[in-house]
């Protein structure tokens, strides 16, 4: 075998093993904080066993708050951890992106929170707590969801807005989305309950666009079958040459 036909052969074979483990990456499934981390921060709580307890973290890189009351007995520990992360999210983007073409989403910002023990670190669940949740200094946002991880879609959880503040009992505790949604027909902010607005086409003039999650993984698992394809070509040929010497 000379050089080149040896070169080719290497460069396939490392092309299908990074290929390869960019697929087993990319299947990690969707957990707190999934995503790009831009800031977290967490409060340490003790319980009261008889009276609700608040607790409140500072996110200043978002320019946020996040208060909590937790009700007595709605955990069995005496100490968690309340924890805040403002995350990137590919996922919630292209969600974001699938709202109702009436409306325009000029701005959004996605908060994981949820709780953890204090001593072990364990995610603690708190679905159905009835634990009111304020995001104070949420400027122009007008709308709230919660992302659902399993369906990547948004879903509306009536949440009030006054005063430059949002707040909500939560159902579950993982990923909030904050949004500005305009009505593209007047373009007043979107302020009248109807949660179901879309942002404008973010794809780029030459028509490439952005590839949402399921789209990516597809590619990359195209671009490895070629990579093996093309290894198993040059071993076949070598061996064949092998042979008819």
């Amino acid at each position: 075998m000379n050089i080149s036909k040896r070169l080719l052969t290497t460069v396939a074979a490392a092309t299908a093993v990074a290929t390869l483990t960019a697929v087993t990456v990319g299947a990690t499934g969707i957990g707190y904080s999934d995503g790009d981390i831009v800031e977290s921060e967490k409060v340490a709580i003790e319980l009261s066993a008889t009276d609700p307890t608040e607790a409140v973290v500072e996110l200043p890189t978002a320019d946020l708050t996040v208060d909590v009351t937790i009700p007595a007995g709605a955990f069995d520990v005496d100490w968690v951890d309340f924890n805040a992360v403002v995350i990137e999210n590919a996922d919630v983007i292209s969600a974001l992106q699938n709202l109702d073409s009436s409306s325009t989403v000029k701005d959004s910002k996605a908060i994981d929170l949820f709780f953890t023990d204090h001593n072990t670190g364990d995610v603690l669940d708190a679905t159905g707590k009835d634990i009111v949740v304020t995001i104070k200094n949420v400027g122009n946002c007008n709308t709230l969801f919660y992302y659902n991880p399993e369906t990547k879609s948004l879903e509306d959880v009536n949440a009030t807005f006054a005063d430059g503040n949002v707040t909500f009992t939560a159902p579950h505790f993982s990923t909030y989305v904050l949004a500005e949604i305009v009505d593209n027909n007047n373009g007043n902010n979107n302020n009248n309950g109807d949660n179901n607005g879309k942002p404008a086409d973010n794809n780029n003039d030459d028509g490439k666009g952005v590839l949402t999650g399921d789209a990516s993984a597809t590619l990359i698992i195209v671009v490895s079958a070629i990579a093996v394809a093309a290894l198993a070509t040059v071993v076949v040929t070598s061996k064949a040459k092998k042979s008819s010497k």
